[in-house]
């Protein structure tokens, strides 16, 4: 509840009545949990490569996760958790493991490693051990609780959503599709030949539909009057190097910083 507390916190410190919200992979658990909670302060919900909405869904995204990988990539994950260093949030080890358990959703070695670059720059050893807590709480009040399920919640839910799927993402698409289905003015779009970081690898086609989503609603449902200087809509993401597109919170970031990105 937290970390929904502190994006409710951000709206309000910028006197918004309503924001449009991009959540990337937990990001966008995250996100869905905020829309169900406050419907009334979202203009729209964009879900990106998003963690699935139901402890059954996480069920299946477990199983697809111990499927067979290349080049023995779950024997050395294995190895290199059990290590003293990984156990002590040793960045070498942290970056290593990343490495491998990325390549299977991460297609080219070039994107892979701006990706686990990116991942360490902004980490210590303690930071590295506070995602980790993080992620095991989260996952305690979501995929770990077998009651979880946002679906109910979601099929009330009057917010355009878009959902953005990358084709190979190691989260199953018929799971995004799912959540498409359940809210009443949701949409899915699959981008072929992406994985699970569809921002940094098809970066021009995310912003396409994300802004094309806003465009044709975001005069009119801005929550005060537009200038050239007031902006229509307001996306929450962790620091990250400087970009186009701005991804919403993961696990790991969501209590380090918060970080607004204006569009009009």
């Amino acid at each position: 509840r937290s970390e929904i507390d502190d994006l409710d916190r951000v709206r309000s410190h910028f006197e918004l009545e309503s924001v449009a919200v991009l959540g990337h992979s937990w990001g966008g658990l995250l996100a869905m949990e905020y829309a169900v909670r406050h419907p009334d302060r979202l203009s729209h919900l964009v879900l990106l490569d998003t963690a699935p909405a139901s402890a059954d869904d996480w069920r299946i995204l477990r199983e697809e996760f111990a499927r067979p990988r290349p080049d023995r990539d779950l024997e050395t994950m294995r190895a290199i958790s059990s290590s003293a260093a990984y156990e002590r949030g040793d960045l070498e080890a942290e970056t290593a493991y990343n490495r491998h358990h990325f390549r299977m959703t991460v297609r080219r070695p070039d994107h892979l490693e701006a990706l686990v670059a990116r991942l360490r720059s902004n980490f210590t050893e303690e930071g590295v051990l506070l995602a980790r807590r993080i992620a095991q709480r989260l996952s305690a009040e979501t995929a770990g609780s077998a009651g979880y399920d946002l679906f109910p919640a979601l099929r009330g839910l009057e917010i355009p959503t878009l959902l953005l799927h990358g084709e190979h993402d190691f989260i199953p698409v018929e799971l995004a599709e799912r959540i498409a289905n359940a809210v009443p003015d949701g949409r899915l779009s699959v981008l072929r030949g992406c994985g699970h970081f569809t921002y940094l690898e098809a970066p021009e086609r995310v912003f396409e539909d994300k802004t094309s989503t806003l465009r044709p609603t975001c005069w009119a449902g801005a929550s005060r009057r537009w200038t050239p200087s007031t902006p229509c809509s307001l996306w929450f993401a962790p620091r990250l190097p400087a970009g186009r597109m701005a991804t919403s919170t993961s696990a790991a970031s969501v209590t380090r910083w918060w970080t607004v990105w204006w569009t009009r």
